[in-house]
């Protein structure tokens, strides 16, 4: 018997193995027209009836002037039932100045993020939030119903806008990902409140592989990129490894001039950086820098050599890595055995060499796979696909 993964669970209609528990509520996302009702016309408004009657003729006792349908007596101009001084075209019953749908006495629905009556400024270019270094441990277990409500401000599917200010970038934290529950508790536990205080328009997208064949982050992340921009228009992307927390919220989550590595000095690595070319771990990039190089490569089957690639590929096209300092960008990285399904890809050198060649048929524009399933949770939302095997 398979072990069965903690995704999902009690959360819709499954298809496919992985399976999801205790992550919050899930809500599907919409397939058809949001708010037309069945047999309504395109273009009707929802509860709207005829207005006028049928087939009555201008007889007698019709007042001048009143037109085909009216009633005898009507004002001119005035629709049937409407009160003495109402303007034209408000629904009976509704009070001046009282917007269509609005129930009387409540404030019309402001935008996310957005106070009544607020005009929203830009955010600072370095948030006045940010604290600094951070303490990150994992030895204390994570209880997502704690970490829902220690970040009330969150929407659904793990989004956020800031509340008094207008967010520089609008950005999607894409995370590749399979069987690591616990890492991703830990994740969310530390990022969501870095992230807001941060000051960014962000949404979190955990890509989730299906089946049991050989991983392929690269291929993942590329999906992230196309199922995001789905649902929300998106500018900046980071791409991040789900066992990698940053420990000073001064290394900010956005998109720069260049592509940005975020993950600098790693504890695995003595809180060094490993060699000069590294492109791996987290990393962001613009919609502009993503295209230009054509996304990322999709034959790259089991760990390592993707992040080479995209290296390549950024230098191919002329763009240099840039970097916060080796003090801010300081992370720690949640030990783990490497997965069953995740070996050491053997091919990795040779296509490492042939980037040049190949990243003008490899990448964004050669993607393909399957999605399963669309979660969106309380604390991110959850894309499960079947990229299919090598």
């Amino acid at each position: 018997m398979e072990p069965e993964d903690s995704l999902g669970k009690n959360q819709g209609r499954t298809r496919g193995k992985n399976r999801g528990k205790n992550w919050g509520r899930s809500r599907s996302r919409s397939r058809g027209k949001s708010g037309q009702e069945p047999g309504q016309e395109p273009g009707q408004d929802p509860g709207a009836g005829e207005r006028t009657g049928e087939g009555a003729g201008a007889g007698a006792g019709e007042r001048a002037g009143a037109r085909p349908g009216q009633d005898p007596g009507q004002e001119p101009g005035k629709e049937p039932g409407q009160e003495p001084g109402q303007d034209p075209g408000q629904d009976p019953g509704q009070e001046p100045g009282q917007e269509p749908g609005q129930e009387l006495g409540k404030e019309p629905e402001q935008e996310p993020g957005k106070e009544p009556g607020q005009e929203r400024h830009k955010c600072p270019e370095t948030s006045p939030l940010l604290v600094g270094p951070l303490r990150v441990e994992f030895n204390i277990p994570v209880n997502l119903d704690q970490v829902k409500e220690d970040n009330p401000n969150l929407q659904p599917g793990g989004r956020y806008k800031p509340k008094d200010c207008e967010a520089l970038q609008k950005v999607a934290v894409i995370i590749p990902f399979r069987k690591r529950e616990e890492h991703l508790k830990y994740w969310l536990f530390y990022l969501h409140p870095i992230l807001q205080r941060q000051q960014l328009d962000y949404g979190v997208y955990v890509i989730n592989q299906d089946g049991d064949e050989i991983f392929n982050r690269a291929k993942l992340l590329n999906v992230g990129y196309v199922e995001a921009l789905k649902e929300y228009d998106y500018d900046c992307f980071v791409f991040s490894d789900v066992d990698l927390i940053p420990m000073d919220d001064r290394n900010t989550y956005r998109c720069f001039s260049q592509p940005r590595h975020l993950s600098v000095a790693v504890d695995k690595f003595g809180f060094r950086l490993p060699y000069d070319t590294i492109f791996g771990g987290v990393s962001s990039m613009s919609k502009e820098q993503y295209l230009k190089i054509n996304g990322f490569p999709n034959n790259y089957w089991g760990w390592g050599g993707e992040d080479d690639d995209i290296y390549n590929r950024l230098r191919t096209k002329g763009m240099s890595i840039s970097r916060p300092s080796g003090e801010v960008g300081k992370c720690r990285m949640i030990r783990h055995q490497r997965d069953k399904q995740n070996e050491p890809n053997p091919q990795r050198f040779n296509r490492i060499a042939h980037t040049r060649e190949t990243m003008h048929k490899d990448g964004f524009n050669s993607l393909s796979y399957k999605l399963v399933r669309v979660d969106k949770l309380d604390l991110f939302t959850m894309i499960t696909v079947d990229v299919g095997k090598p």
